[in-house]
């Protein structure tokens, strides 16, 4: 997505999408690469419809402030985006282990099945965390998540935290080195 149609930008745009196709080629994957001018959050959010999956570098992470927080593309992009997102902070390495997000709902029930395929057919383990906060958590969550990824062969570690959410998330991701975190949605806040 380029900020505006302007002929420097979209030559350097042409030039992402030659690289683009090139890749692709050489991988064997079929691939399209569209360019679009508008404001970048908006553009992707409507042009996710046509995809499975929006595939982010997050070259740019919003600041740490509350007000920076709230008014990020990445933020708007995970709110209004209609398709899972996979965002990529710097460069790309191997899969060795994935962090699953676990709260029973029907969104993680999603993550729980793409965890379990990607943690399949890869091979990978996957480490499921339910954070359990005051009124929010069932003691059965972690079970139906044990006996999803049992049933498919896939290996899992399971672990339950109390308190915040996003502290847990980060928390056992660091602690697991988990280099993929999945999860459904998120019902408060980001």
């Amino acid at each position: 997505v380029i900020a505006e149609d302007t002929g420097d930008l979209r030559i350097n745009a042409q030039r992402v999408k030659a690289e683009f196709e090139k890749r692709c080629q050489t991988a064997g994957i079929e691939g399209a690469l569209k360019i679009s001018a508008g404001e970048t959050a908006r553009t992707i959010c409507d042009l996710s419809r046509w995809a499975d999956l929006v595939v982010l570098n997050l070259a740019h992470p919003p600041g740490s402030s509350p007000i920076s927080k709230m008014q990020s593309g990445f933020r708007t992009i995970l709110w209004r985006c209609s398709r899972p997102v996979l965002a990529v902070p710097g460069e790309a390495r191997p899969l060795r282990r994935i962090l699953l997000a676990y709260d029973g709902s029907e969104k993680a029930d999603e993550a729980l099945f793409v965890a379990a395929y990607i943690g399949g057919f890869w091979g990978i383990p996957v480490v499921a965390l339910t954070a359990e906060e005051p009124g929010r958590t069932s003691t059965m969550v972690m079970t139906l998540a044990q006996q999803y990824l049992k049933q498919r062969g896939v290996e899992g570690v399971f672990v339950t935290e109390s308190g915040s959410v996003s502290d847990a998330i980060l928390s056992v991701s660091d602690m697991y080195r988990c280099d993929l975190i999945i999860m459904g949605s998120y019902g408060r806040s980001p």
